[in-house]
């Protein structure tokens, strides 16, 4: 439910680390956020959708709003 997302959500949690050369795909459906843990991190993100559309689908949550959620 997108207007009113259950805040006992249990969240998915992942460390990236440019050693190991990750990718983390996430699936169409899931909310995601991120935070670099060292200084001067850089992320680069690939999406199937064009920039206008993606303006269609940017639905934002406090970061607080997941109490699970330790950013």
């Amino acid at each position: 439910d997108w207007n009113n997302p259950s805040q006992k959500l249990e969240p998915y949690t992942y460390i990236l680390k440019a050693e190991s050369c990750n990718l983390l795909r996430v699936p169409k459906g899931y909310a995601n956020g991120f935070i670099n843990i060292k200084p001067k991190s850089k992320l680069l993100i690939f999406s199937t959708s064009s920039l206008d559309e993606s303006k269609l689908d940017d639905i934002r949550f406090d970061p607080n709003y997941f109490t699970r959620v330790i950013w």
